[in-house]
């Protein structure tokens, strides 16, 4: 029931939010990924018209951490991440936290960058874009696993 309603709140969120910008600066970056052409990745800020949004073709669920749970610690951390051409995860920023928690911000992290997408289209060619995905973590939820 908990990996469902995850599922279903950031699919949602995602859906709704995949152009969302938000006005903090990236705390933490990870660089999954080289780049494997010549051509410069887009800023984190650029808006990129599209013709197809990603979509979310292997979501993976985060992991409440332990010491977050023992501290009661909840809240959505929001992470920006650049979807490839082949679908993959390429980088993924932490641009909204939540204060006292990094082992949420690292859960966080950890999942997007094993989630895997159908890539965004622009005149029927996949391109690389940058998606703002939040994750809510909830104790009611947690306790329910």
């Amino acid at each position: 029931m908990l990996h469902k309603l995850i599922l279903l709140n950031a699919t949602f969120l995602f859906l709704a939010l995949v152009t969302c910008s938000c006005d903090q600066k990236p705390r933490e970056e990870k660089q999954v990924t080289s780049p494997s052409s010549s051509e410069s990745e887009p800023g984190i800020d650029d808006k990129i018209d599209v013709d197809e949004h990603p979509s979310i073709v292997n979501w993976i669920n985060p992991v409440y951490p332990e010491d977050a749970l023992q501290k009661k610690i909840e809240g959505t951390v929001w992470v920006k991440a650049l979807v490839g051409k082949e679908g993959h995860v390429k980088k993924a920023v932490v641009i909204k936290r939540i204060d006292g928690s990094e082992s949420l911000e690292k859960a966080a992290l950890d999942a997007v960058i094993q989630t895997t997408f159908k890539p965004a289209f622009l005149n029927n060619q996949p391109v690389e874009i940058w998606v703002s995905i939040p994750f809510k973590f909830k104790l009611a939820a947690a306790k329910n696993r």
